[in-house]
């Protein structure tokens, strides 16, 4: 739940332990409000980046969470145990490497101890008036839903990898608009306000996949983003339920 201390290497449940490989964003915070106001929920945030067919295989950017080898008594964990999770898509812009960062603030600096004559000074105004314009349709420009996949992994070393679309997809982001106004923004914030969704992963599906992995010894579960575009992720209540009887519709 993110809620126990500021340890972003540490879960919830004692024993259990959380890593990356590959990451560009991972923080934990507390989940804001479109006026950023708090939700007094903290959250964890996974961002990557770089195209899909770049994220494969061991080059593959994961976020896993590590279960202790003596897991409680009353789990008792079968096909009729359940993975839930909620996440989002938290709408932020994936940073750019330190390098990459580096290499900008050498330019601009660079660039300020020459001199610039005026027609190459209106040159520059006219560019920087165009990026600015590119980057506002682009912001605005709907974005692809995120895609990732989730693998378990049992104490012998079996994984199961299945895509998260295989039981619901990442829903798109939905900006609203309450006003016409151009400050609109600083009158009701963002135009997006994530709203976590809930996830029920049935581990028989995992066992269908691969007959050898065994839910009794489960060990981790592995966030794997090797599919679709960068962004970033908004991740909480992870946890272990049990398939509840189905609703009496009667």
């Amino acid at each position: 739940g993110f809620e126990e201390d500021v340890d972003v290497t540490t879960g919830t449940l004692k024993g259990s332990t959380i890593d990356q490989k590959g990451l560009a964003v991972w923080r934990e915070s507390d989940l804001k409000t479109r006026s950023r106001s708090t939700k007094q929920d903290n959250v964890v945030l996974v961002g990557w980046r770089g195209p899909a067919e770049e994220r494969q295989g061991e080059a593959a950017p994961h976020y896993t969470v590590h279960l202790p080898e003596d897991l409680p008594e009353d789990w008792q964990l079968s096909g009729d145990s359940v993975l839930v999770f909620a996440l989002t898509d938290a709408d932020e812009k994936v940073p750019e490497p330190e390098e990459d960062a580096e290499e900008q603030k050498a330019g601009l600096a660079e660039a300020e101890g020459q001199d610039k004559d005026v027609s190459a000074e209106g040159q520059d105004e006219e560019a920087e008036k165009g990026k600015d314009e590119k980057e506002k349709k682009d912001k605005d420009k709907p974005k692809e839903p995120l895609e990732l996949s989730i693998e378990l992994e049992d104490g012998a070393g079996v994984r199961v990898l299945l895509p998260l679309e295989h039981f619901m997809p990442v829903p798109p982001v939905t900006k609203s608009r309450f006003l016409r106004t151009g400050k609109e923004s600083g009158r009701m914030g963002r135009a997006y306000e994530p709203t976590l969704q809930t996830y029920r992963l049935p581990l028989q599906s995992f066992m269908d996949a691969n007959p050898d992995f065994d839910p009794q010894q489960l060990r981790s579960l592995r966030f794997v983003f090797d599919r679709g575009r960068e962004g970033v992720l908004i991740i909480d209540r992870i946890g272990i339920a049990r398939k509840g009887p189905a609703p009496d519709l009667n």
